[in-house]
């Protein structure tokens, strides 16, 4: 029997909200209410990730100042719209200084990993963390894992099909920003030397934001980005798990990305990806969502090779991508609408074709903005 589809969107946003009580079910059914996970005062609660709880629910991460320095927390929303452990909370990196840019990424037995920019050596250059935490939220590994070291962007996290993870994260070097990645096991021991390298030859500067990365072919990764040698234009790459490329190398996708943008990819499920970017209009502040299917060989699947995504007009930022549970995907994104942003939904399906209109996700009052997108 086929189980429900069902697609889960956090948006952070400035409305009123009412606060139910702690641990009652709270699953609203108004688009004018939405539902509020940390209700703590006098502090600021940042930067959401999502992943799933392997039960239906799903364990949100932010980082928090109610400490002075910046710190991560963690929560776990169940299938039934209760929030579960610490009230407003449970700490999930407290060291020295700042601790920033959470990714987490669903783990054994209704756990999870996190990874995270950290500052605790070094105030003005962030390594990266990982940690592995059970299904009360409490860690698993006796210490953290240093995946990266150098000054990185925030990271990325994936599963590399062995019950461990992949982390990946932009390094400066010089004039350009490479691709560092890195394999943990289950136990947290790292496979690769903690500046290694997917791509020398990407060129530019990158946005402050993790890198696309997604699951792919024998516990491997496919990686995109936007690279400036050629008018800044996607490129991609294929790393196997034991760290060499696929034969296809690097290839570029599409016809150029919209400024201080970035594309965002997902596994199509066959060991291939799904590329989606930002792409310049036919004039003024007009922005093209596309995106790309390719196999695991680096091909190719839809003709054209390139699909046009959205039916609506106007500028578009902060793309997002998440699997439909086949070979196609969701993608959410933020645009202007008279004086407020809203966030706007679509779905693309196997064979590249869309929905015939983009589906307003929220009509509350205000702005809605950063929509995080994750298949329940």
């Amino acid at each position: 029997m086929n189980e429900p589809k069902q697609i889960v969107c956090f948006l952070g946003f400035l409305c009123g909200l009412s606060m139910p009580a702690w641990g009652q079910v709270q699953w609203s059914e108004s688009p004018q209410v939405n539902n509020p996970v940390v209700t703590l005062t006098g502090s600021e609660q940042r930067a959401p990730a999502i992943a799933r709880d392997g039960h239906g629910g799903a364990i949100i991460a932010w980082v928090d100042n109610r400490n002075g320095d910046s710190d991560i927390y963690a929560i776990l929303l169940d299938a039934a719209g209760k929030l579960r452990w610490t009230q407003d909370g449970n700490a999930i990196a407290m060291a020295n200084n700042d601790q920033e840019a959470p990714a987490i990424v669903e783990g054994p037995d209704g756990g999870f990993f996190a990874a995270w920019q950290d500052r605790r050596n070094a105030s003005s250059e962030s390594q990266i963390f990982v940690q592995r935490f059970d299904a009360d939220g409490q860690p698993v590994w006796t210490t953290e894992t240093v995946a990266h070291t150098g000054n990185n962007s925030p990271p990325a996290i994936l599963p590399n099909g062995a019950a461990g993870v992949i982390t990946a994260a932009y390094i400066t070097s010089l004039d350009d920003d490479l691709i560092a990645f890195q394999f943990i096991s289950e136990s947290g021991v790292a496979q690769f030397d903690p500046r290694g390298i997917l791509s020398l030859n990407a060129k530019g500067r990158q946005p402050d934001l993790p890198p696309a990365v997604t699951p792919a072919l024998d516990g491997g990764l496919l990686a995109a980005w936007a690279d400036a040698r050629q008018d800044t234009t996607v490129f991609a790459k294929g790393v196997l798990s034991d760290g060499s490329a696929w034969t296809a190398g690097e290839f570029s996708i599409g016809q150029g990305v919209v400024a201080g943008t970035f594309p965002v990819v997902v596994s199509d499920g066959t060991g291939g990806a799904i590329v989606a970017w930002l792409e310049p209009g036919f004039g003024g502040s007009d922005v093209l969502v596309k995106a790309a299917r390719l196999d695991a060989a680096g091909r190719f699947v839809w003709s054209p090779g390139e699909q046009e995504v959205t039916a609506t007009s106007g500028p578009k930022r902060n793309l997002r991508i998440a699997t439909d549970g086949g070979s196609g995907a969701f993608l959410a994104w933020e645009t202007t609408v008279g004086p407020n942003a809203k966030v706007y939904l679509q779905r693309i399906d196997a064979s590249g074709a869309a929905l015939t209109s983009d589906v307003n996700v929220s009509v509350a009052v205000g702005d809605q903005t950063q929509p995080q997108l994750l298949y329940n």
